[in-house]
C-alpha cells in the first residue's frame, strides 16, 4: 500500500468515526423525539431535539454522508479495486442506511414529522394558552391588588374623613356647649340682676315701710297709749290682750333693770316668742316704737334680718340725756303695768 493510500485510509477512518458518532447522536435524539411525542410535558426536549436533527441532516452532516455514499462506488486508480473493502463497505452502507432512516423519519410528510409538527404546534398553542392564562391571572391579581389598595386607600380616606367630621362635630358640640353655658350664664346674670333689682326694690319698699312704721306712732306715753289701743282691738280676747301686755311689760322691765344689756334692746322681728305674743298683732310693733325702738335691717344682703333696736344714749357724754331716756322708760313701764 502506497503512502498516499495510507493517508487516505487514515483520513477516511477518522471521518467514518466522526460520521458514526454523528449518526448515533442523531439516532439518540430521534429516540428522544419519538419518546417525547406522547408526553405533554416534554415540549422543550421535543422541540430542541427535533430542531437539532433537522439542522444536522440539512447541513454539513448531509454533505459528509453524501461523500461516503459516493465513495462506495469509487475504485482505486492504481489497483483498480473498490475504495472500501468488503467489511468497510458493509459498515459504510449500514451507516448510510441508518442515516437515511433518520432522514426518512424526519421528512415533512413522514408520520413522525407530522406527529412532531402537530405535537409542537399543540404544545406551543397550549404553552401560549398557559402563558395567556398566566398573564390573565397575573393581570387579575394585579387588578385585584390595585383594587384592594384602592379600597384600602378609600377606606383610609373614609376613616380620615369620619375622624375629621367627628373632630369637627366635637368642636361644634363643644362650641354649642360653650355658647349654651355662656347663654345660661348670661341668663343667670340677667336673672340675678332682676333678682337683685327686685331685692333692692323690696329693700327700698321695706325701708319705706319701716320709715312709715317708725313714723306712724309718736314716741312717748301718747304713742304708747295709741299702740295699746290698737293692740286691744286686734287681739281676739281679753286673755290674749293681757298676754301681749305681759310680753310688752317683760320687754320694758328687762331694759329698765339692765339698761346696759344690749340683748334686751335688740328684738329680732322674726323671733318666734315675740311674734307669738306681740309681733303678730296690729299695735304690737307700734308699742315697741312708742318705747323708742326703731325697726332696722341688719346682716348682709344674702341674709338680711329685720330687728327692733332701742339705742341707749352715751352715759359718759350726756348724763342728762341718758337720765331723761331712762326716766321715760320707767314712766312707760308704769303705764303698761296700769293697763294690766
Amino acid at each position: 500500500m502506497s503512502p498516499k493510500y495510507d493517508e487516505y485510509s487514515i483520513s477516511t477512518m477518522s471521518e467514518f468515526r466522526q460520521a458514526t458518532a454523528h449518526v448515533e447522536a442523531l439516532e439518540a435524539r430521534l429516540a428522544l423525539v419519538q419518546q417525547s411525542v406522547p408526553d405533554n410535558t416534554a415540549h422543550v426536549i421535543l422541540e430542541e431535539n427535533f430542531s437539532f436533527i433537522l439542522s444536522a441532516i440539512g447541513g454539513e452532516m448531509d454533505d459528509m454522508m453524501e461523500k461516503f455514499r459516493a465513495r462506495c462506488s469509487m475504485v482505486d486508480p492504481v489497483t483498480n479495486q473498490p475504495r472500501f473493502g468488503p467489511k468497510m463497505l458493509a459498515k459504510v452502507q449500514d451507516l448510510l442506511r441508518r442515516y437515511d432512516e433518520v432522514k426518512v423519519a424526519m421528512e415533512e410528510d413522514a408520520p413522525l414529522g407530522l406527529q412532531v409538527e402537530a405535537k409542537i404546534n399543540q404544545l406551543t398553542a397550549e404553552e401560549a394558552a398557559k402563558k395567556q392564562e398566566q398573564a390573565a391571572r397575573e393581570r387579575e391579581a394585579e387588578e385585584a391588588q390595585r383594587a384592594a389598595e384602592l379600597a384600602r386607600e378609600q377606606e383610609q380616606e373614609r376613616l380620615l374623613l369620619e375622624a375629621r367630621e367627628r373632630e369637627a362635630e366635637e368642636q361644634r358640640e363643644e362650641q354649642r356647649r360653650i355658647e349654651a353655658l355662656a347663654a345660661a350664664a348670661q341668663k343667670k346674670r340677667e336673672q340675678r340682676g332682676k333678682e337683685r333689682a327686685e331685692e333692692e326694690r323690696q329693700r327700698q319698699l321695706e325701708g319705706e315701710e319701716r320709715e312709715r312704721l317708725n313714723a306712724s306712732i309718736p314716741h312717748g306715753k301718747e304713742g304708747l297709749e295709741k299702740a295699746i289701743a290698737m293692740l286691744r282691738n286686734s287681739t281676739a280676747s281679753e286673755a290674749l290682750f293681757r298676754q301681749s301686755l305681759q310680753k310688752l311689760l317683760a320687754v320694758v322691765s328687762n331694759i329698765c333693770s339692765s339698761p346696759e344689756n344690749a340683748a334686751f334692746r335688740h328684738i329680732p322681728k322674726d323671733n318666734a316668742h315675740f311674734h307669738a305674743d306681740l309681733g303678730q298683732y296690729a299695735g304690737g310693733p307700734q308699742c315697741l316704737l312708742a318705747l323708742g325702738f326703731k325697726e332696722l335691717q341688719q346682716g348682709d344682703e344674702a341674709h338680711p334680718r329685720a330687728v327692733f333696736v332701742l339705742e341707749e344714749p352715751d352715759l359718759s357724754e350726756d348724763l342728762d340725756a341718758w337720765s331723761n331716756w331712762f326716766d321715760e322708760l320707767k314712766e312707760m313701764q308704769s303705764l303698761v303695768e296700769s293697763k294690766l
